[in-house]
């Protein structure tokens, strides 16, 4: 029993030491701060008085301005992408964005297509749109090529019974993904939200 608890203890007390030392090299890491010392790093806004019970919402209806894909290379995490509304967005018999209105947003995060029929995604976020609280809106716009995969993998498994043969199905790659000024953006905003 004793030799079972001593070599239990010893491991416990090696993950804890490497745990520790692993933690202080983090916190003195010289290269971290030399990369972020003119980098201009604004933290995200936080909504502190929130109230998410109500499921009123009103939907905003957006185009591209100038469209993007990821076939032309175009396109990075943190690119300004703007957009119009569409229709004047009513609420309370009243309009509350009017048609024609600026909006800017934020590629959040890009990915690349891949093998195996793997497709591109576009991750659209940070929707900025005037006279808006931006704690009110639920928006993001997810955008993806065409998935292959539901070729591949039936080729694939026709293909097992020549050696190697299989492999030849991994070179199909997935669609880019595109967003063109025909694709109706559709937000929600939710004019309930925030009030106790």
């Amino acid at each position: 029993m004793n030799k079972l608890f001593y070599k239990l203890f010893s491991i416990i007390s090696v993950f804890i030491f490497i745990s520790s030392s692993y933690t202080i090299a983090i916190e003195n890491d010289e290269i971290t701060k030399e990369l972020l010392k003119n980098a201009d790093i604004t933290n995200p806004q936080t909504n502190l008085n929130y109230n998410y019970e109500s499921f009123e919402r009103v939907p905003i209806k957006l185009e591209i301005l100038e469209p993007i894909s990821t076939k032309k290379g175009s396109v990075a995490e943190g690119q300004i992408i703007e957009f119009i509304v569409k229709e004047d967005v009513i609420y309370d018999s009243s309009i509350i964005i009017e048609k024609g209105t600026n909006v800017t947003a934020k590629v959040q995060t890009f990915m690349d297509r891949g093998m195996n029929g793997i497709p591109a995604t576009l991750i659209i976020d940070d929707f900025d749109i005037a006279g808006i609280d931006k704690n009110k809106l639920k928006a993001t716009y997810i955008r993806k090529g065409q998935n292959r995969t539901l070729i591949v993998l039936p080729i694939k498994w026709a293909l097992t019974f020549i050696p190697f043969a299989g492999y030849v199905s991994n070179l199909i790659i997935g669609g880019h993904a595109n967003i063109k000024k025909k694709n109706t953006i559709i937000l929600f905003y939710y004019p309930n939200w925030g009030k106790q």
